[in-house]
Parts: C-alpha cells; structure tokens; sequence
C-alpha cells in the first residue's frame, strides 16, 4: 500500500510545483507500464556511421540506386529507415558518386543527343567557323585605327559586321565541311 501512497504523494508534489497535468499522468502512466522502473529502456546508440554502412546494407543501398538512378537520397532513407547522413556518406564515400556525373549518366541514357566530353573534340579553331574566319575579318577591319573608347570600339566592330562581305561569309561556310572532315582524318590533330 506503501508504493501506492508513495506514488500519489509524488504526483500531487509535481502538480504543485508546476509541471502540466498531461506530464504528470504520462510519466505517472510510463512508470505504471514499467512497474516502478524509473530508468528508462533506452537503445545505445552507435556513433559509428561506418558500422552501419555494412556490406549487405551497401548491396541493398547499391540495387535501389540501380534500379532507379533518378531515386533521391531522402527518399531512401525514408524506405531503408537509416539517418540521411548515413546514405549520404554511404553514397559519397563507398561509391564515390558525384550528383553530376550521376545526372550526366541518366542523360546520356536518356537523351538522344546528349554529348558526352569524349563524344567532342576539343574546342579547335580549325572546327569554328567564327576563330577561323569572322573574328579576323573583324579584327583587322575594327584595329585600322585606335579607339579612344569602348563605344567607338562597338561601333567600329557593328560597322565592320554590317560591311562583311557576304559571298565570303558564304564560302567560308561551304568551307567548314571539308574543314570538319580534315580534322577528323588528321584525328584532330594539326592539318594545314
């Protein structure tokens, strides 16, 4: 009868002191559950994220990535039940994954002129019709004299623009194919 006693007269000193009543019975009704037990059940928690991230946890994280790569990271730790950090470590670390390298992947999948760095060579003034051609007549039209501002320089290079010569444009254009295919038999080497 004691223990039942002892319980009220600590329920009364917490209400007393303040505490709200939804508090009191909670811990009062917690405390019923675990017959008197007041130290709590408690997991250990493991601050390791790397004992976590366990082989067999990396095969299932590594086959939902697979099966959808368009899948967010949140929304597998709400399907996996593990801390965002650990899929985040898990996905930067063991699978050394880059979100652009992932998107540039997906898109090349899915895209059907997606280029891929390999897919172009280089940025070859050979292959720009506008280095090999348009800035040099531009160049030497707007440079036959000094300009003693930015806005006469404009104006200079939009009066040189407007003075091209448009069969030249034209040829330099027709040229640009068999410039293309000398690049590729040179395999992007030097060809003049």
């Amino acid at each position: 009868m004691s223990s039942k006693q002892d319980r009220r007269a600590a329920i009364l000193v917490a209400l007393r002191a303040g505490f709200p009543k939804t508090t009191v019975y909670r811990v009062a009704q917690y405390l019923n559950e675990f017959n008197g037990n007041a130290t709590p059940l408690r997991k250990t928690q493991d601050r390791s994220r790397s004992k976590k991230r366990t082989p067999k946890f990396l095969h299932e994280l590594q086959e939902r990535i697979n099966d959808d790569p368009s899948t967010s990271m949140r929304y597998l730790v709400v399907k996996m039940n593990v801390d965002e950090k650990t899929i985040r470590t898990a996905v930067h670390e063991d699978f050394r994954s880059k979100s652009y390298a992932s998107k540039a992947k997906i898109s090349s999948q899915t895209i059907f002129h997606f280029l891929v760095e390999g897919d172009v060579p280089p940025s070859s003034p050979d292959c720009n019709l506008l280095d090999y051609y348009v800035w040099g007549v531009l160049e030497r039209e707007s440079n036959k004299h000094s300009h003693i501002s930015v806005v006469s320089l404009k104006a200079s290079i939009v009066e040189a623009v407007a003075s091209m010569n448009k069969k030249h444009l034209v040829n330099a254009c027709t040229r640009f194919r068999s410039r293309l295919e000398a690049v590729f038999e040179a395999d992007g080497g030097w060809f003049e």
